[in-house]
């Protein structure tokens, strides 16, 4: 049988730092390529410990469903929706996070869970750069009427569990700038 508890944790403790861990190695530069990133590890979650049990599990990334909304990531169990990962991406140095959208997402999240009973959880991952650390607790969540929803973020300036400048955060950022101004140029180049 599917363990829901240990794909819970999978998803609070270990998609994040493998999401960092891409975005440090310059794989991951905008919200698109961390839709990616996220689709190809849940896959791979799942295909280490196979499809046991009674039900079929298969993630699709960024499907349409019913009422033409499209979640991020959609966790499948026999062919209806167990888990939904939203994803936001604020890589400005020192850009305010957008509180009204990290909202809307929550809101989202909690329609679906509303709208379809196999849902089981509503995933919400965040990155962002700045000195602030940005951590809603569960019990706010909870306070808000944001049941099953977890919002895990990932500050790429601080370590998330001591508030620490994350060592050769500098010189990462300085290339990241580079990567992302050359992407920016090979953009515009091409004809539309």
């Amino acid at each position: 049988m599917f363990d829901s508890e240990r794909f819970n944790g999978f998803v609070k403790n270990e998609l994040d730092d493998l999401l960092l861990e891409d975005i440090w190695n310059f794989y991951v530069f905008n919200e698109s390529d961390l839709h990616s990133a996220a689709y190809y590890y849940v896959r791979e979650y799942f295909k280490k410990r196979g499809s046991k049990g009674s039900e079929e599990i298969f993630v699709r990334c960024e499907p349409v469903i019913e009422d033409g909304l499209i979640p991020d990531i959609v966790v499948y169990g026999s062919y209806e929706p167990i888990y939904m990962i939203e994803l936001k991406m604020f890589t400005r140095r020192d850009a305010a996070i957008d509180e009204q959208s990290i909202s809307k997402d929550k809101t989202k999240l909690k329609s679906y869970l509303a709208k379809y009973p196999k849902l089981r959880w509503g995933f919400l991952i965040v990155v962002y750069d700045t000195d602030e650390m940005f951590k809603p607790s569960p019990y706010t969540l909870k306070k808000q009427g944001y049941e099953r929803i977890s919002v895990s973020t990932i500050n790429l300036r601080r370590s998330e569990d001591r508030g620490r400048r994350r060592q050769g955060y500098d010189a990462w950022r300085k290339q990241y700038e580079k990567y992302l101004d050359r992407h920016r140029g090979l953009r515009a180049e091409i004809p539309r």
